[in-house]
């Protein structure tokens, strides 16, 4: 975890003891993947509806948070454009593999959601696959079988591309700065609805930035600007901030604490 992480997971503890009194938590053994947005939001499982399994987004999927289009197939062509993470785009069906440089490099031919074509370098994104994020914490797997769990986690709302499926398993693909990663994960475990995909992925982009806007403004933001009100993630968003709001009032009005005591706990993320 990073430090940004551990100080989000210990401020929501100190609201936690301010508001209901500490009670000691049990550190999983497991190496878990978290960030500030997961830890800020945590949902209740829920199996994909029918509509999710049936008919997903299928396409080329963007896996960097920038990717870039370029006008020709080449080391020289001009990037005119870029692709977000999480970014379904129609795949025309050429691909093209330029040798000129040290490294040879695929490019696939692609039409935007604007109507205009492109290539997309092969690196950042992944071919008929399916935009997805959790919305549970899971372990992942290395084949589809229960005996072959690893010890890493995934959190809540950490977005993946579907690459495959096999019975009540996924295939997924994510990145962890550029290095691709992959495994299995239970199904149960994911939603493929573009609303929650979307909403998910500006939650982590936002919550991660660094800057000095307070945890909770950042929130209240979030579900102001949302694109999609009813999506999963901004009812718990909602849920978060009337208990920050409640701990905060408790604090500033329980007797016997000190001035640092009750200081404004909704401290920026970048502390």
């Amino acid at each position: 975890m990073n430090l940004r992480t551990d100080v989000i997971a210990i401020f929501f503890c100190v609201l936690l003891t301010v508001a209901t009194g500490c009670k000691d938590k049990k550190k999983e053994s497991a190496s878990v993947i978290n960030t500030p947005a997961t830890t800020a939001i945590e949902t209740t499982a829920t199996t994909m509806d029918d509509s999710q399994k049936k008919s997903p987004e299928q396409g080329i999927v963007c896996v960097y948070e920038k990717h870039y289009i370029k006008d020709k197939p080449s080391k020289d062509g001009k990037s005119f454009t870029s692709i977000s993470k999480g970014e379904t785009i129609q795949d025309l069906g050429e691909i093209v593999t330029d040798s000129a440089g040290n490294k040879p490099v695929v490019y696939y031919k692609i039409r935007l959601s604007d109507g205009k074509e492109g290539w997309a370098p092969g690196a950042g994104i992944r071919v008929n696959a399916t935009a997805a994020v959790f919305i549970v914490s899971a372990s992942v797997y290395t084949r589809p079988d229960p005996l072959t769990i690893t010890d890493v986690k995934l959190q809540p709302m950490h977005f993946v591309a579907i690459t495959e499926r096999n019975d009540d398993w996924a295939k997924v693909v994510w990145i962890e700065g550029y290095t691709p990663k992959e495994g299995w994960v239970k199904n149960n475990a994911l939603t493929a609805s573009k609303e929650d995909v979307a909403t998910a992925i500006l939650i982590t982009r936002k919550l991660d930035a660094k800057d000095n806007i307070p945890l909770i403004d950042k929130m209240k933001s979030l579900i102001a600007d949302a694109p999609y009100p009813g999506s999963r993630f901004i009812e718990e968003l909602k849920k978060k901030v009337e208990s920050l709001e409640m701990a905060i009032s408790n604090a500033a009005t329980a007797p016997g604490l000190t001035t640092d005591e009750k200081t404004d706990p909704t401290t920026s993320s970048d502390e």
